[in-house]
């Protein structure tokens, strides 16, 4: 990880690429509030307006992420050039970096999804969303009990070996090392 990504060779255009960036979640925002006005409540009534304005939330707390990574981050640059010679803890920047790629995550796979609708002209592709849309509610079953049946063996497994085991020491490292697991690694 980069302390400061806007000192360097490519500084002026991850300043261009973060404004854009802003502007866009603010149109889109402007775009969200006229359907809400035009329409009330019933504009949550189609999918892929539901997933936009989720997609809109998701895109505002990672900007509040990415804004608190970046103030954190700046105070721990200022503390290590007030004090160069003590030990200063950047676990905090780590964590709130982690939590910035999280949100990220979630906002490529609510766009991936949303971006499955431009490609519904395909036939093929507008089977598979069928499909989809047919087996959704048993696929949201199936998730919530892997999730609780997963989450359960992660809590077992952090419980029995946390104090002997690096990769169970937290919970998160211990969800992360059982979901390396699971799939053969």
């Amino acid at each position: 990880m980069r302390m400061n990504r806007y000192i360097g060779a490519n500084s002026v255009l991850y300043v261009a690429i973060d404004v854009i960036s802003i502007c866009l979640v603010f149109f889109f925002i402007i775009q969200q509030v006229q359907g809400l006005r035009k329409l009330g409540l019933a504009y949550f009534q189609n999918t892929w307006t539901l997933i936009d304005f989720i997609l809109l939330l998701v895109c505002i707390v990672e900007i509040i992420f990415y804004t608190i990574k970046y103030v954190v981050n700046m105070f721990f640059l200022s503390r290590v050039e007030k004090f160069p010679d003590r030990f200063i803890n950047f676990q905090w920047v780590g964590f709130w970096d982690e939590m910035n790629q999280f949100m990220m995550g979630v906002m490529v796979f609510i766009f991936t999804i949303r971006f499955l609708k431009l490609l519904s002209f395909n036939r093929k592709v507008n089977m598979l969303g069928h499909v989809l849309g047919k087996a959704g509610i048993p696929l949201l079953n199936f998730a919530l009990v892997f999730i609780i049946v997963f989450m359960a063996f992660a809590q077992m497994g952090y419980l029995m070996f946390h104090t002997n085991v690096v990769a169970f020491k937290n919970i998160q490292t211990c969800i992360e090392t059982l979901g390396v697991m699971t799939l053969s690694r």
